[in-house]
C-alpha cells in the first residue's frame, strides 16, 4: 500500500497531490458556490452568466495556455536558457493578451450592443490581462514545484467563495457575481508573482531573445488556432443554447454541463506531472515512450470510471436535489453528458503525443475537423431534439473527432492504437510493442 510518505517523498506523486489538494477544493468551491447562485437568482441572470463565460473562454485561450507545453518541452531542454525562454514566453503571452482583451469586447459589443452581456464582458477582460502571469505557474510545473500554484490557488478559492456566499443573498446583480471572479483571479497572479520573485528570479533577471522568441511561436503558434478550435468544441453547444433557447433551457443546459466540467481538471492534473517524464522517454526510445503512453491512458481512463459510475448512479436524483425542481430535466442529460469526461481525458494524452513528437499541426488539423462536425451534427441535433439532442450531437462529435479523427494521420496511428488497446481493457496493463 502506497503511504502517505511515500507520495510526499516521490516528485511526480507529491507534485499529483499538491495540485490534486488545491485544483479539487478549488473547484469544489466553485461547484458549491455555483449551486447557491443558481438556485437565488432568476434563470435569466443565471443563463446571461453561464452564457458570456463561454463566450469569452473563446477569446481567452489567447491569452497563453497554448504555450504551456512548448514551453516545459523548452525548459526541460534547454535548461541553460530559462532566464531568456521565461522572457521570451512573458512577452508573447502579454501581447496576445491585449489582442483577447480587445476582441473580447468589440465582438460583444456588435452582437449585443450595450447592456449585461457587455457589462459582463468589461468584468471578465482584467482576467485576460492577468494571464500573462501564468507563465510563472507554467515554470513550476516544469519544475514540480505544484504546490506553489497550490498556495495561490487555495488562498484565492476561500476567500473568493466566502465573497460569493455573501453577495448570492444579499445582491441579485451577476455582475458582482463576476466580479468577484476576477478578484480571485487578481489574489492568484499576486501570489505567483511573489512565489516567483522569493524563490527563484528577479523581473530584471527575464531576458528577451529574439531567437527563442521565434522558436517558442514557430513552434506554439498552431496550437492557437488548434485552443480556439478546442475552446470551441467545448462550448459550442452553450453557445448554441444560448443563443436559441429559452432562458429555462438555457439555465438547465449550463448547469448541467457544470457538473460534468467540475472533473475536467482531475486528467489535467494528473498529466502534468507526469509530462516531464513522457519527455524524457522519448529521448530514450520511441517503444520507451509509447509504454509511457500507453501507461498514462490506463490511468486516465480509470480517473473516468471512478467518476462516472457514482455518477451515473445518482444521476437521477441529481437535478432536483441540487438545483430545485425547475432543474429536474438535468438527471436526462448527465448520464449522456459524463461521457465527454471520457474524451477529455483520452485527448490529454493524446495531444502530449503530439507534443512531444512536435506534430502541432496535426493536433491544429483534428481540432478543425472535431469543430466542423461538432458544429454540423450539434445544430441539427439541437433543433430537432432540443437539449437533450445537443447531448447527444456532442459525445458523437467527441467520439468521431477522439479515436477516427487520431486514426487519420499515419503519424498518429500508434496513439489510436493505444486508446483502442486501454479502452478493451482498462484493467490490464500491457506494453506496447509497435
Amino acid at each position: 500500500m502506497i503511504s502517505l510518505k511515500f507520495i510526499l517523498e516521490s516528485p511526480v506523486y507529491s507534485n499529483i497531490y499538491h495540485l490534486l489538494r488545491g485544483q479539487f477544493l478549488q473547484y469544489l468551491l466553485a461547484f458549491l458556490t455555483n449551486i447557491l447562485f443558481v438556485r437565488e437568482q432568476s434563470v435569466e441572470n443565471v443563463g446571461a452568466y453561464n452564457y458570456i463565460l463561454s463566450f469569452t473562454s473563446v477569446f481567452g485561450v489567447l491569452t497563453g495556455i497554448w504555450l504551456k507545453d512548448i514551453f516545459i518541452r523548452e525548459i526541460k531542454s534547454n535548461p541553460n536558457q530559462v532566464k531568456k525562454i521565461l522572457g521570451s514566453a512573458f512577452l508573447i503571452s502579454a501581447l496576445f493578451c491585449l489582442i483577447s482583451s480587445l476582441l473580447s469586447v468589440i465582438i460583444i459589443f456588435i452582437l449585443n450592443g450595450y447592456g449585461l452581456y457587455f457589462n459582463l464582458t468589461l468584468i471578465i477582460v482584467p482576467q485576460f490581462l492577468l494571464a500573462p502571469f501564468n507563465i510563472f505557474s507554467f515554470y513550476f510545473d516544469s519544475d514540480l514545484k505544484s504546490k506553489f500554484i497550490v498556495n495561490s490557488i487555495f488562498f484565492s478559492s476561500i476567500l473568493v467563495s466566502i465573497l460569493k456566499i455573501f453577495f448570492i443573498y444579499n445582491s441579485s446583480n451577476p455582475l458582482l457575481f463576476m466580479a468577484i471572479n476576477t478578484f480571485g483571479y487578481l489574489i492568484i497572479a499576486a501570489g505567483y508573482i511573489y512565489i516567483f520573485l522569493k524563490k527563484y528570479f528577479k523581473f530584471s533577471d527575464l531576458t528577451f531573445d529574439v531567437k527563442i522568441t521565434k522558436k517558442l511561436f514557430y513552434d506554439s503558434y498552431p496550437l492557437i488556432f488548434s485552443n480556439i478550435f478546442v475552446i470551441l468544441i467545448f462550448k459550442i453547444d452553450q453557445i448554441i443554447v444560448g443563443q436559441y433557447s429559452k432562458p429555462l433551457d438555457n439555465a438547465i443546459y449550463s448547469s448541467s454541463m457544470k457538473l460534468v466540467e467540475i472533473w475536467y481538471f482531475l486528467p489535467m492534473v494528473v498529466f502534468t506531472s507526469y509530462y516531464p517524464s513522457v519527455i524524457n522517454a522519448i529521448k530514450e526510445s520511441r517503444n520507451l515512450f509509447l509504454l509511457k503512453i500507453e501507461q498514462v491512458t490506463v490511468i486516465m481512463v480509470r480517473i473516468f470510471l471512478a467518476v462516472a459510475v457514482p455518477i451515473l448512479l445518482i444521476s437521477p436524483f441529481v437535478g432536483g436535489i441540487l438545483y430545485g425542481s425547475n432543474y429536474s430535466e438535468i438527471s436526462n442529460l448527465i448520464p449522456i453528458q459524463i461521457f465527454l469526461f471520457l474524451f477529455v481525458c483520452l485527448n490529454t494524452v493524446r495531444n502530449a503525443y503530439f507534443f512531444a513528437m512536435n506534430l502541432t499541426r496535426q493536433i491544429t488539423y483534428i481540432n478543425l475537423f472535431t469543430l466542423l462536425t461538432t458544429y454540423f451534427i450539434c445544430s441539427n441535433l439541437f433543433f430537432s431534439f432540443g437539449i437533450v439532442g445537443i447531448s447527444y450531437g456532442m459525445v458523437i462529435s467527441y467520439l468521431l473527432g477522439t479515436l477516427f479523427a487520431t486514426y487519420i494521420f499515419r503519424d498518429s496511428r500508434d496513439m489510436f492504437y493505444v486508446m483502442l488497446s486501454v479502452l478493451s481493457n482498462p484493467f490490464k496493463q500491457r506494453g506496447y510493442n509497435g
